[in-house]
């Protein structure tokens, strides 16, 4: 009989009627059975079917006492496990996203391409590729939230603080008290947690509630801890030959050791959350006295103040994100204000990169103004090249190539000399023209300009090129007036 069972499982998979598929069988009596139809004859049906949602049995029904039979395509049973996709969880990365899209839609899309189920999946598969495009460029879905790029940069302190609270509650879901308090601990922790946190804040609360059902869990442990002594102690005893004793007793002596060998590790790493031994109602009662403690302390909190002081934290790290000095001062003092005990190592950061930003942004004024005033030539004080004094020496120079082609003497104001009148002949220089004459030409006197703000609507580039040109112009006309003066 077991081995025709066998070989109707295995037949029932090879056809395709394996556990992909959900069918039911509704019983006269109104009973109704879920699983699998691995056989179908005249007189009976035999199903495998679920007790529970872990253990499966496998009879055969009689038709007599089968009032209706439901089949379900493969594709209407998985559909309902590819349901569970969305809405995606929070915190997702893009890889996590396109793991999703092959391992779970795109499967499901080509295994059943044009039912009906196919296209609600392709449906599904627009929803989750579109939200991985916004991982991508920098945004983040956070309690069913979409926060912009912009937004994630202002508040990843916040952000690092809401993926240990959602650890805090997952492992407390799983009821892993001991890893659920552990996370609040490290959430809570002055020096590399997230104290200043809005998510601490609300934490608090929800840490008092898991503490509470530890409680009840200790309690009953310390109850049953003598039950479960006396349990062991009496196997021992029941245990006539010696070797059976021996090995008795080197297993208890072993399951000790290594307990004792990991709750001393943690002790020892001052942890206050300690892994616990049904058989240890010391450690039960330490454990429960360090929990009511804790308890007390979290429910004496001034949830308040608190807040006030984490949200004006929150808004400093967010102003000194956009590199607004002046607000993220006034909402530090703010937060100074309502300060609490646990927040001055987080108040001293944000000073301390409150003074690097000042100093950033000094920094890069100074750099800023340098650049203007060594592009700017016209600028500054009266002491520097004005654009009138530069059109004088370009108009003398004009004036004295002219004359050069005339064959006269250089007009008025040319030289600092009055005007004389043309000879006929080549004209002869007097003793006081040589004597000019062998002196070098004096090269106009450049004052460097004085650093000044640049004027509004003109860039540092446009600057630098007319200050090249205007020196250019300089250094032609000097050439010029010491060449017509050596001749």
């Amino acid at each position: 009989m077991k081995l025709r069972s066998i070989s109707l499982t295995l037949a029932a998979f090879l056809l395709g009627g394996s556990i992909a598929n959900a069918d039911i069988l509704i019983l006269k009596n109104g009973d109704k059975k879920e699983g699998n139809i691995l056989e179908e004859r005249p007189d009976a049906i035999r199903m495998k079917y679920r007790i529970t949602p872990k253990i499966w049995d496998e009879k055969d029904f009689p038709r007599e006492e089968i009032q209706q039979v439901i089949k379900q395509k493969p594709e209407e049973v998985k559909i309902l496990e590819v349901r569970k996709v969305l809405p995606t969880p929070d915190l997702l990365t893009a890889d996590q996203y396109e793991q999703i899209v092959q391992d779970r839609l795109r499967p499901f899309i080509n295994e059943f391409p044009g039912t009906e189920q196919a296209k609600e999946v392709e449906e599904m598969l627009k929803v989750v590729q579109g939200e991985k495009e916004k991982v991508v460029n920098g945004q983040l879905k956070m309690e069913g939230k979409w926060l912009t790029a912009e937004d994630v940069k202002r508040d990843d302190y916040d952000i690092q603080a809401f993926k240990v609270r959602r650890t805090m509650l997952t492992k407390a879901a799983e009821q892993d008290f001991n890893g659920s308090l552990r996370e609040f601990d490290r959430l809570g922790n002055v020096e590399n947690g997230y104290p200043a946190s809005l998510n601490y804040v609300k934490a608090i609360p929800e840490a008092i509630d898991i503490m509470t059902k530890y409680e009840s869990l200790l309690t009953r442990m310390l109850a049953e801890q003598p039950v479960f002594q006396k349990q062991r102690d009496e196997s021992l005893k029941r245990a006539v030959e010696p070797s059976d004793q021996a090995r008795t007793q080197a297993a208890i002596k072993r399951e000790m050791d290594l307990w004792k060998a990991t709750y001393d590790a943690e002790k020892k790493s001052n942890m206050r959350w300690l892994t616990q031994y049904k058989y240890d109602a010391k450690a039960m009662q330490e454990q429960l006295k360090v929990l009511l403690t804790e308890r007390g302390k979290l429910q004496l909190m001034d949830m308040a103040r608190l807040q006030t002081q984490n949200e004006a934290l929150t808004k400093a790290m967010r102003y000194l994100s956009d590199g607004n000095i002046l607000e993220a001062e006034t909402a530090l003092s703010s937060a100074q204000a309502s300060s609490v005990k646990d927040s001055s190592r987080v108040i001293s950061q944000i000073r301390l990169r409150l003074g690097t930003l000042k100093s950033e942004q000094a920094k890069a004024k100074i750099a800023n103004r340098a650049i203007g005033a060594g592009s700017s030539a016209v600028a500054g004080s009266s002491a520097a090249i004005q654009d009138d004094k530069v059109a004088q020496i370009m108009a003398e120079a004009e004036k004295e190539r002219e004359a050069k082609k005339a064959g006269g003497t250089p007009p008025a104001g040319s030289d600092g000399k009055s005007e004389t009148k043309a000879d006929t002949k080549a004209p002869s220089a007097t003793k006081s023209d040589a004597k000019t004459a062998a002196k070098p030409a004096t090269a106009p006197k450049v004052m460097l300009p004085i650093p000044v703000e640049e004027e509004e609507g003109l860039g540092t580039q446009t600057y630098l090129l007319i200050g090249a040109a205007l020196l250019i112009v300089i250094l032609l006309a000097t050439l010029l007036k010491q060449r017509k003066s050596a001749k």
